[in-house]
């Protein structure tokens, strides 16, 4: 989740005021009331199932360490919940997890899979699908929605959606609120300078956990997530069809590729081969694809960590036509100096039928100082295309199953793998040559009011009655 601007909230303002009026009564010290949280655990809990890497993908199946998975993925936002909330923000974002790898070596031995590392490697990956999921999420679903849902608000976006997942896909998960909280308190200490007792950490994760519960309860209400669905048709029709780009099992099976990239970091260094995870070009099946003022003509590019600011603009990823001229575009991430993918938005429309060559040059730098060896390139073509019916499981670009994949196989991710470009396509990744996936960058200002994937507002409220006001809040949001 992502609130650079604190006036942003999750609850109508009756909600609001019923719990700030309970606790001036009870003057207590505050809580928080949290969403989405439901969809960051589906994001981190399904990724695992898209690993190529079968002794890594069996180890985070690993069942007895899937509640520090859990627990990880909602982790940053326990920092807006607590009576703290100085690591809310930072906890999203590179250089966190570069900290948090350093201080996992530092400790432990490698393979880090047994014992105590093992419980911080499956939080850090907890913890690194947040901070993603965020970004894709609202980099290419909420601002989809943006455009496509008259009535979009973003206040109200993660939480709705959060509630579509529950009701939909009957998927209301509920765990105590368990992670190593003294040593990240020592993590951050150490890194940021914040001493802040690990109980603030424990206590913010505890009303995050809950909240998850108020969510799940009030999805039950068909009614009231009916009245939601109507100022967001277009997104609860597609926020689980994975030929939407943001959409969850889109997202879910771009967070295998990035456990494998996050993985390499804590094993000496990212590889070439995961510099860049993949990317996302317009479609041929969306109205807009080619128009440029239109979020569906918008091209991204995931990387397997944080490119440095420098390297985050149109000298660095370059456009070409097939006369080899340059195709000016804005090149940069959602949230400027702190986003893990890049978008670039063309300055013109695209022609279709026409070939286009993306260069991502030599020389990028990530925050941790990896370079890209040599000229990562591949082509797209904006060309008339149909969508893969969605019917079951079988929601991919390239047909690749979402739901639950099995386990001792790599599904199509139905996003390119950016390796490989002689026209053959990989088992996870979708085809190469002409780029298959989506991206539909957020970079207009004011989405930076907004949550990414995840909404928080910080009403303070007490002991037993505020947990009660609380879900009295959800009941007055689902008539609202």
């Amino acid at each position: 989740m992502r609130i650079p601007v604190r006036t942003r909230v999750t609850a109508p303002v009756i909600a609001v005021a019923v719990v700030a009026l309970t606790s001036a009564c009870l003057s207590s010290a505050p809580t928080a009331f949290a969403s989405s949280s439901h969809c960051h655990t589906f994001y981190a809990d399904e990724g695992r199932q898209y690993i190529e890497d079968p002794e890594l993908r069996a180890f985070t199946l690993t069942e007895e360490l899937e509640i520090y998975l859990l627990n990880g993925a909602f982790f940053p936002d326990s920092g807006y919940a607590a009576s703290d909330s100085r690591y809310g923000e930072w906890a999203h974002w590179e250089p966190f997890p570069m900290f948090y790898i350093d201080w996992i070596r530092a400790n432990f031995d490698a393979p880090y899979t047994e014992g105590e590392a093992a419980k911080h490697v499956m939080a850090l990956f907890g913890i690194v699908a947040h901070g993603m999921s965020d970004a894709v999420f609202d980099g290419m679903l909420m601002d989809r929605s943006r455009e496509h849902d008259p009535d979009h608000d973003n206040s109200q976006y993660d939480i709705n959606v959060d509630h579509f997942f529950v009701q939909d896909q009957n998927r209301n998960r509920q765990f105590g609120a368990v992670l190593p909280f003294e040593d990240l308190a020592e993590v951050i200490r150490l890194y940021q300078g914040w001493d802040i007792d690990p109980d603030v950490y424990k206590r913010g994760q505890e009303l995050v956990v809950t909240s998850m519960g108020f969510i799940g309860a009030s999805a039950q209400n068909e009614a009231g997530v009916n009245r939601m669905r109507r100022n967001y048709e277009w997104t609860s029709d597609n926020y689980f069809n994975a030929d939407v780009p943001g959409s969850l099992p889109y997202i879910a099976r771009l967070m295998g590729r990035y456990y494998q990239a996050v993985w390499e970091r804590l094993n000496g260094g990212l590889t070439q081969e995961s510099f860049v995870l993949g990317w996302y070009t317009p479609r041929g099946f969306f109205d807009r694809a080619t128009d440029h003022t239109s979020v569906e003509s918008r091209l991204g590019l995931w990387f397997g960590e944080s490119v440095a600011p420098a390297y985050r603009n149109s000298d660095w990823v370059v456009v070409t036509d097939e006369s080899g001229d340059v195709v000016s575009a804005n090149v940069r991430g959602i949230y400027g100096d702190e986003s893990y993918p890049l978008f670039v938005r063309p300055a013109q429309d695209w022609v279709r039928d026409h070939t286009y060559t993306v260069t991502v040059r030599a020389g990028m730098e990530t925050v941790d100082g990896t370079v890209l060896e040599d000229d990562f390139v591949f082509t797209f073509a904006i060309i008339d295309e149909e969508p893969t019916p969605v019917d079951g499981g079988d929601t991919g670009p390239d047909g690749g199953e979402v739901g639950t994949p099995d386990a001792g196989s790599s599904p199509d991710t139905g996003i390119d793998a950016g390796v490989d470009t002689d026209g053959d396509t990989p088992e996870v990744g979708g085809e190469t040559g002409v780029a298959d996936a989506s991206a539909n960058p957020t970079t207009d200002p004011e989405i930076r009011v907004s949550g990414g994937g995840c909404a928080t507002a910080r009403p303070a409220g007490p002991g037993v009655l505020a947990p009660l006001l609380l879900m009295i809040a959800c009941l007055f949001r689902s008539r609202a």
